[in-house]
């Protein structure tokens, strides 16, 4: 039989073992749980969709010497996420990232399966992405619209809920209720991309 001791160094050996796997490669160590806004976009699925997590930042409290983190949010493996405490860089990400355009892009280079394409992980970041800049006001609109789309879609998705079972077919009809916002955000980042494109040629003649 181990020894009491031995049997508890197991133990403790096995629990270090799950909460490596739990952590794999730092994904949720590496989170900021006091991050002020939480962009986060699929891993998996047909199509791409992102939202803000807003107000989502823990603060420590000191219980008794040990320090704790009260509320918070922290993303799995199932999603990628980006933190900011930007208000601007947050809705501005996310209205490109919900670009129809920009969803488009990456399905050519999407792996397919029984019911169409799936796997987007990293290839929305593989495209030039111009990064949040104030004085743009391109950037700035962007980030106003994706503000907009959130405060709508908070209103009405409650009601949506109840009445659907199937994400799908919430997605669905909220692509339709921010169809016109969708539009403008499409023709925004269309530029976006042909700009970035465009200065990355030149850079390179």
């Amino acid at each position: 039989w181990a020894s009491k001791a031995n049997r508890d160094e197991q133990g403790q050996l096995r629990m270090r073992s799950v909460l490596n796997r739990l952590d794999y490669q730092h994904n949720l160590t590496r989170q900021n749980p006091t991050a002020a806004f939480k962009v986060l976009y699929n891993a998996a699925g047909t199509n791409l969709a992102a939202a803000v997590i807003q107000g989502a930042g823990a603060r420590p409290q000191d219980q008794g010497g040990d320090l704790e983190l009260s509320g918070g949010f922290v993303a799995d493996h199932e999603a990628y996420v980006f933190e900011t405490d930007s208000t601007g860089e947050a809705y501005y990400l996310a209205a490109v990232l919900n670009s129809p355009i920009l969803d488009s892009v990456i399905k050519s280079s999407q792996t397919r399966g029984l019911w169409g394409p799936r796997h987007i992980h990293t290839r929305p970041l593989q495209l030039p992405i111009p990064q949040y800049a104030e004085g743009n006001q391109a950037h700035r609109r962007l980030a106003a619209l994706g503000q907009e789309c959130h405060r709508r879609v908070a209103e009405v998705l409650p009601e949506l809920a109840a009445r659907y079972r199937s994400t799908g077919k919430i997605r669905g009809e909220v692509r339709r209720l921010l169809a016109g916002e969708l539009a403008e955000i499409d023709a925004l980042v269309r530029g976006l991309l042909d700009l970035a494109r465009e200065n990355s040629l030149s850079s390179q003649l």
